[in-house]
C-alpha cells in the first residue's frame, strides 16, 4: 500500500465516523424533583435536598463553583466534642451563603451508635414562614 493509498483509506474511516454523528443533538429538558418539565420544587423535600447537596459537596468539587459546598468532611475524624462546634459553625456559614431560601432556627448534632456517622438535624424556615427540617448524616 502507498502513501496515497493510506491517506484515501483514512480520509474514508473518517467520513464513516463523521456520518455517524447525527447534525443535530437530542434536546434534554431539566426535571424537577416531581418528574415536571421546567418547574422549580419550593417545597420541603427540594430545600432538604439543596441542603444535603450543599453540606456534603466538598469544596471544588464542582468545577466552575470551587468554593461550593463544604468542609464538614474534615471534622469526620476528629472526636464528637471537638468536631460538634466546628460542624455547627460550617453548617451556619455555609447555609448562610449557598441556600437564602432559609433561615436556620435550631441545629441537633448526635453520633449514630450504629455506623459511627454524626447526624445532623437543621430546623430551618423560609421568609414565607413555612418551617422544615432535614436530616443529613455525616
Amino acid at each position: 500500500m502507498d502513501l496515497a493509498a493510506i491517506k484515501a483509506w483514512l480520509n474514508d474511516r473518517q467520513a464513516a465516523h463523521l456520518a455517524a454523528i447525527p447534525d443535530r443533538l437530542p434536546q434534554y429538558q431539566a426535571m424537577s424533583l416531581d418528574g415536571q418539565p421546567g418547574e422549580t420544587l419550593e417545597n420541603e423535600a427540594a430545600i432538604s435536598q439543596a441542603m444535603r447537596i450543599i453540606l456534603l459537596t466538598r469544596p471544588y468539587q464542582v468545577p466552575q463553583r470551587p468554593s461550593f459546598g463544604s468542609r464538614l468532611f474534615e471534622q469526620v475524624d476528629k472526636p464528637f466534642a471537638t468536631a460538634r462546634s466546628a460542624i455547627v459553625r460550617e453548617t451556619l456559614g455555609v447555609l448562610a451563603t449557598w441556600e437564602p431560601r432559609v433561615e436556620v432556627m435550631e441545629i441537633d448534632l448526635d453520633l449514630d451508635p450504629d455506623t459511627g456517622r454524626f447526624v445532623e438535624r437543621i430546623q430551618w424556615q423560609t421568609a414565607e414562614g413555612a418551617e422544615g427540617d432535614s436530616q443529613i448524616s455525616i
